[in-house]
């Protein structure tokens, strides 16, 4: 399983260590980052942004970057995404991509996220349509010059697709008078998340089945597990602490960036 967590400064030699010859990398960075090969110290102009690393069982398989590109706080911007080349074909591109997607617009709340990707690239090109994103016709074509040619760059865009608080699909199951309330992503099937909660409902469910949900919580992002004696209904519940679950995940985002402890932000 592919995870995400915010970069350390222990991954650089790792992440530089992909691009092995001068056309890739400026397809990666565009040259923004320096000239072929750049050095550790270069590389560290991507900590002024918000930088995460992918990772599996085996180790260290991605890397990007998020930023604001305008002073509106509605848009995000990928940029320098790579993955390692002995992964490349077998999905982690995509997979990297969708939790990143799941942090712009799950955690931070962008309306919006948006990219650029040179027209030569076509393997990244194809992975971004894959994930969702849409071309997007400018007046001006973004151009470099490159190894004394000229590149043209693609921009690509896509909106907050994920569900908004009115559009959340509620299954209610039922154990022993505890009800748990499902919501789940219309589009993919997969939970948003899930609360338990006293009270009145017409579906059972098994304990295997809470015991599952509860397991599964734990390996992607957007899934609660809790109990209320409110008199308040679910979505109103859920509602309120939507917010404040956000501005949590956030801080513990900005309180890993900072060494403060020694755990990774999976969420």
């Amino acid at each position: 399983m592919i995870r995400i967590r915010p970069y350390k400064a222990s991954d650089v030699d790792t992440i530089l260590s992909w691009c092995q010859d001068e056309k890739a990398f400026y397809q990666w960075t565009a040259g923004i980052l320096g000239n072929y090969p750049i050095t550790q110290k270069e590389f560290c102009f991507a900590e002024s942004l918000m930088p995460f690393t992918a990772f599996d069982e085996t180790g260290i398989v991605g890397f990007f970057t998020l930023r604001n590109p305008n002073e509106s706080l509605d848009e995000l911007r990928f940029g320098f995404v790579i993955v390692n080349p002995y992964k490349r074909g077998k999905g982690y591109g995509k997979a990297m991509l969708r939790l990143g997607l799941k942090f712009v617009f799950e955690v931070y709340g962008a309306k919006r996220v948006s990219l650029g990707v040179f027209e030569n690239n076509l393997p990244a090109y194809y992975c971004y349509k894959a994930v969702g994103f849409s071309d997007v016709v400018l007046d001006t074509t973004e151009k470099y010059c490159i190894l004394g040619e000229e590149w043209k760059c693609k921009e690509l865009i896509m909106e907050n697709r994920f569900l908004g608080e009115s559009e959340y699909k509620f299954h209610l199951l039922k154990e022993d008078q505890v009800n748990l309330l499902m919501g789940y992503d219309v589009n993919t099937g997969l939970p948003l998340f899930a609360r338990m909660y006293r009270g009145a409902c017409n579906d059972k469910s098994t304990i295997e089945d809470l015991t599952d949900l509860i397991k599964f919580s734990g390996e992607y992002f957007g899934v609660y597990v809790l109990q209320s004696n409110s008199e308040m209904t679910p979505e109103e519940i859920f509602s309120g602490y939507k917010k404040r679950w956000g501005i949590e995940t956030f801080y513990q985002y900005l309180k890993n960036r900072g060494d403060y402890n020694d755990q990774s932000a999976l969420d």
